[in-house]
């Protein structure tokens, strides 16, 4: 999963593999990184992506690109939108949803990561230019979020007040999370 992806994406070589009918064409113009602009192939609209127990409808953007075997598709914006992800990054989960389902995955910092672990827990791996560009994203997108009013109605110390408040009630909450609901699975 890429947050800063705005398309969920997949090579035309990985799709070719799949049996698909030929992708619906797009117009659309996909500007790169290193400042190079590529067109799609075509669109292939809502593919069922299994992800633990859960089941999304996914459009793909198919790109004439080199296959990444260890990472075949990119799942982008509009994938974690339709998942309804949580990311938490005090706890560094990545909660994906459908209606009461959901599965909790545990990310982990890269310099820490070493091999697959034996119980095969799923994770995620984040470094911190990753989560500087969620960051930045969200704050983008909503940055009253990330911003207090310093007016002269303000009330610091009561707010530091209401966050700690905050934090215990989450602290208390997560001490009696169901057994069958772990943060690892």
């Amino acid at each position: 999963m890429d947050s800063g992806a705005s398309i969920n994406i997949m090579p035309y070589s990985f799709f070719q593999n799949l049996n698909l009918p030929i992708p619906k064409p797009i117009q659309m113009k996909i500007h790169l990184d290193e400042k190079t602009i590529i067109h799609p192939i075509g669109v292939c609209e809502d593919l069922l992506i299994k992800i633990d127990k859960l089941v999304f409808p996914v459009d793909f953007v198919i790109l004439n690109m080199e296959e990444d075997f260890k990472v075949p598709i990119i799942l982008g914006r509009p994938f974690l939108n339709t998942a309804c992800a949580l990311v938490d990054m005090r706890d560094s989960t990545l909660t994906l949803r459908v209606g009461d389902d959901s599965v909790i995955f545990e990310a982990e910092k890269k310099e820490k990561h070493k091999e697959a672990k034996e119980d095969n827990v799923p994770s995620i791996i984040l470094d911190d230019e990753l989560l500087e560009r969620e960051l930045a994203y969200l704050q983008e997108i909503n940055p009253s979020q990330f911003l207090s009013s310093l007016d002269e109605n303000s009330d610091a110390n009561g707010d530091l007040e209401e966050i700690e408040r905050l934090i215990k009630e989450a602290d208390h909450k997560q001490s009696f999370k169901s057994v069958e609901n772990p943060l690892t699975r």
